[in-house]
């Protein structure tokens, strides 16, 4: 929560699950730009993050938030 994250050479924040482990992550309050790949990336079965709140998500490379391989996001007021 409240972080700052920019200008990675990657994703800004990447959220994977394996081995059929879940994850309940909660990114809040967070301002996500200018990153080389997608701003946030969920991946993998039984990935249930939540995203929500956050300041900005903008002018990354790719997408600003990409859910993949089964990922079931919730996406709330950004």
């Amino acid at each position: 929560m409240f972080n700052n994250i920019c200008k990675n050479k990657e994703y800004g924040v990447q959220i994977i699950t394996k081995n059929s482990l879940r994850s309940d992550a909660l990114i809040m309050y967070n301002r996500i730009e200018k990153n080389l790949e997608d701003g946030i990336s969920v991946e993998g079965d039984e990935n249930y993050s939540r995203i929500e709140k956050n300041h900005h998500v903008c002018h990354n490379r790719k997408a600003g938030i990409r859910a993949s391989d089964g990922a079931r996001v919730k996406i709330l007021n950004n």
